[in-house]
């Protein structure tokens, strides 16, 4: 992701960041060699995609967008989309999540190896295992960790 940091931050934003909440739900390692998913669908929650290794590409609104090791997929809650993993398998982590206080119309996002969500990558692997929920004291970690990937969405996209 690159932010061009010689452009002023507008003043009024749609959303006030400070004011969005982001919520976890829950989370899936997933593995998958090559593979059509299934049809194109849609779900109420949004989903964040941290690629571990592999590749493939993702359609939404008719774009095929594609990512690659190390990139941090964002889809927005009730955008159509579907996965596909054509060539070597892929292994990521799936993170579930609401967003409240969010108002904009959001488009997908793709990140390619952003330093910062390099770190944050590192510390959501270690706090969200295999086969095991957090507690409550982790989901509020996870929860902020949610938030710094939204702030980073809000001021790229």
């Amino acid at each position: 992701m690159y932010i061009d940091r010689s452009i002023a931050m507008p003043q009024e934003r749609k959303n006030d960041i400070n004011k969005v909440e982001c919520r976890y739900l829950f989370h899936q390692h997933r593995n998958k060699g090559k593979y059509n998913s299934n049809p194109p669908h849609t779900h109420p929650f949004w989903q964040l995609e941290i690629i571990y290794s592999g590749s493939g590409f993702y359609i939404t609104n008719g774009r095929k967008h594609e990512f690659h090791n190390g990139d941090v997929v964002i889809i927005p809650s009730g955008l159509m989309h579907v996965f596909n993993y054509p060539g070597e398998p892929c292994k990521w982590l799936s993170i579930k999540f609401t967003v409240e206080n969010y108002t904009d119309k959001a488009p997908p996002a793709i990140s390619h190896k952003n330093s910062t969500f390099n770190d944050l990558q590192n510390i959501v692997k270690r706090l969200l295992p295999q086969n095991r929920v957090p507690d409550n004291s982790i989901q509020g970690i996870i929860n902020s960790i949610l938030k710094v990937f939204m702030q980073f969405y809000e001021l790229e996209f």
